[in-house]
């Protein structure tokens, strides 16, 4: 934010807001919505969804926007994304891992998002300071668009059916 509009304290703090606003209104939207038809299908849309998310926080920043107020409709957006990835994912592992091992899984799955966002300071701090954070977005992005698809076809849905091309 400081790098793109300004260092301005409110700005970032607009966008922080925004963020858990969006995560408020979705988790309120997964909570009147009950039971997904599909989990793994809601897992891989919200992921697109958020890869699509970061391509645009890229493109407002390749395109030099001065618009913050788009910013923050895309963080908010975002925002509203990720309760329904994160209902899907604890509730797949819920119905997909015997009881007997749900502490170990369920352990090791809030280890590794515990460590997401230190380790993700700790490898693109460093990248942010040698490459714009525009371009780091738009591979991250890319890249999370190419892992989905390649899962799309490499991963069943649930009970052992194929999914359909998504294209």
């Amino acid at each position: 934010i400081r790098r793109h509009f300004d260092s301005a304290a409110w700005r970032i703090s607009a966008a922080q807001t925004a963020v858990f606003a969006g995560m408020a209104i979705g988790g309120l939207a997964v909570s009147f919505k009950g039971r997904f038809k599909s989990k793994l299908r809601t897992i891989r849309m919200s992921g697109f969804l958020v890869a699509l998310g970061t391509l645009g926080l890229a493109l407002i920043g390749f395109f030099d926007s001065p618009l913050f107020g788009l910013f923050i409709a895309l963080a908010l957006a975002l925002g509203i994304v990720v309760p329904f990835y994160t209902t899907a994912v604890t509730t797949f592992f819920q119905e997909e891992v015997e009881k007997a091992y749900h502490g170990r899984v369920f352990s090791l799955l809030y280890m590794i998002g515990s460590a997401a966002i230190p380790l993700g300071a700790i490898i693109f701090g460093p990248l942010a300071d040698l490459f714009p954070i525009t371009s780091l977005l738009f591979f991250t992005s890319a890249a999370q668009i190419l892992i989905l698809l390649v899962s799309w076809k490499s991963i069943p849905r649930e009970s052992g059916k194929e999914e359909p091309d998504p294209l």
